[in-house]
């Protein structure tokens, strides 16, 4: 004669093998709603976008920035600012900006920023991003005045490299020689993110 595997907990009593099924039916349900609720949001917010056609960059300005003294002398770091444009028909959001800064007749990026462009609120199509501002760490440090920097035989001019980046993925939008021009240190500027 077989025996009933029966615990008794308090007032109430449990049957151990009708309870392992119970389990695992709960198990296969919750995993069924986790995959399906996975697959709504991947749906959602993975949408297909072109990020070369889909983002412009406007109002693009730049310049030699007075980044003050450093170790008593002038630095002067290049400079960016732009926008960025959504030219896509739908809202988008999370878009970073990654500036890579390129000295003349240098191989490799001597400095690049990753900037948050476009935050998770978005940006309606057709609207135009607040201003961003990058500037490198690396540019020049002198003795002379700042005005004598176009004249100076160790100038090179440099050029910025934008690209977008967004859920992994990456798209040049444009390459931006700065331009031979003193930024002072004025506070009315945005501040570079």
């Amino acid at each position: 004669m077989e025996r009933s595997r029966v615990r008794k907990l308090g007032s109430g009593s449990w049957n151990r093998s009708s309870d392992l099924q119970s389990a695992g039916m709960t198990r296969r349900l919750f995993s069924a709603r986790v995959a399906a609720l996975l697959a709504i949001v991947v749906a959602a917010g993975c949408q297909s976008i072109d990020l070369k056609t889909a983002v412009e960059v406007a109002e693009v300005s730049s310049g030699y920035y007075d980044n003050g003294l450093k170790d008593g002398l002038n630095h002067l770091v290049p400079s960016l600012t732009f926008s960025l444009r959504n030219t896509s028909g739908q809202d988008l959001s999370s878009i970073d900006v990654v500036v890579m800064y390129w000295a003349e007749g240098d191989d490799a990026e001597q400095d690049e920023a990753i900037i948050k462009a476009i935050g998770g609120s978005g940006l309606a199509p057709g609207a135009l991003s607040e201003p961003v501002v990058s500037r490198s760490k690396i540019g020049y440090t002198l003795a002379q005045p700042r005005a004598e920097l176009f004249a100076h035989g160790g100038f090179r001019d440099w050029t910025a490299k934008l690209f977008v980046k967004r859920g992994g993925k990456i798209a040049s939008v444009g390459e931006y020689k700065i331009e031979r021009r003193l930024l002072l240190n004025v506070s009315t500027e945005p501040t570079p993110r």
